[in-house]
């Protein structure tokens, strides 16, 4: 045999031939439920451009998305609870949320909208009516959430 040369054990491992009771004795049902909670936590996303991600690594518009079309269960499931603790956890953020910050993004939206649709640049009447009670609807919401968190 060569110096340099290195032996390697390729044979099967041996395990002594008595084996000992395990102390604690578990159900079967327990262990498959362990199990498949660890696996559900792990799941992943079999299609899609974000095929092979965890759910939890997901962009929350597509979360939002995959909440609406049909998908197979448990995937369903993982994907609902997934979307749901996100939009907890947004509420939870403590970053002031002003009325006036809110009123500056839905005007901006308005502007953007009325230069397609107000009458003046070549849009429907009906169209600017509808975007501008859409708008004054938004802010209503706005004002009673933001009354809400301040009470709060």
């Amino acid at each position: 045999m060569h110096p340099k040369a290195v032996v390697r054990n390729t044979g099967p491992q041996h395990r002594p031939a008595t084996r000992t009771p395990h102390p604690v004795r578990r159900s079967v049902s327990a262990g498959l439920q362990r199990a498949s909670t660890r696996k559900s936590e792990k799941m992943r996303i079999p299609f899609g451009k974000y095929r092979g991600a965890f759910i939890n690594q997901l962009p929350t518009e597509y979360l939002e998305w995959l909440t609406t079309i049909d998908v197979r269960e448990p995937l369903a499931t993982k994907i609902k609870e997934e979307y749901e603790r996100r939009l907890y956890d947004q509420s939870a953020i403590e970053s002031p949320m002003t009325l006036r910050l809110v009123d500056e993004i839905i005007s901006a939206g308005v502007r953007v909208l009325a230069r397609t649709h107000h009458p003046d640049a070549g849009g429907e009447h009906d169209e600017m009516v509808a975007i501008n009670t859409a708008a004054d609807w938004l802010r209503e919401r706005a004002r009673a959430k933001i009354s809400r968190l301040e009470a709060a």
